[in-house]
């Protein structure tokens, strides 16, 4: 098998993916660093997004304010949110948060004021200090300290999270390098500054 997905809460270190596996991929997102078990977590932060889908048919503007208040409109509604709430793991869309947004976003296009709101989200975007961590990492496995025989295999991590709030726009430029890294093709990048 050349590929397997694994969606699992433990790190490298104490599982079986180094009997099954040469290369392992680590895009875990906002627990990527805590899937590593390097003491990457500490780096790691939620970026907290709202997103609100508006009745409003007549709105046909995209906007795009410094990451924390945007509009994407489509044929029947648009999509009105904030993707820049650093530090915070509720999903709980509060009175403030909305009454926040939905202020900001009415001071830019007052037209909108008073559509009603059909549904409302919030989800988690991984935050790194730092930037992106884009590299390969190699393990010797089973460690040497409790190697109990001259057999050791080594096993390359390729360590692909922190994406923040850009993993779309971004992901397929770090997708190339993760195939990049893992081919051997030379390009070597441990931090993509996105900030």
């Amino acid at each position: 098998m050349w590929l397997k997905i694994i969606k699992a809460s433990y790190t490298y270190k104490n599982n079986n993916l180094f009997d099954e596996f040469d290369i392992i991929v680590n895009c875990a997102g906002l627990n990527g660093g805590k899937v590593a078990g390097d003491g990457d977590d500490k780096n790691m932060f939620p970026i907290r997004g709202i997103i609100f889908e508006v009745n409003a048919t007549w709105h046909k503007h995209f906007l795009y304010k410094r990451f924390d208040t945007f509009s994407i409109p489509t044929t029947d509604k648009v999509f009105i949110g904030s993707v820049k709430q650093n530090g915070r793991y509720d999903l709980e869309i509060t009175p403030a948060d909305r009454n926040d947004i939905l202020n900001r976003y009415y001071r830019l296009q007052p037209a909108i004021k008073g559509a009603a709101i059909l549904n409302e989200w919030s989800g988690l975007r991984p935050g790194r200090k730092g930037g992106i961590r884009l590299e390969m990492t190699t393990i010797r496995f089973p460690a040497p300290k409790f190697k109990e025989t001259s057999n050791e295999k080594i096993v390359k991590i390729v360590h692909n999270y922190g994406h923040g709030g850009h993993g779309l726009t971004l992901g397929w430029g770090c997708a190339e390098t993760v195939a990049d890294l893992i081919t051997g093709s030379g390009i070597s990048s441990k931090n993509i500054n996105h900030e």
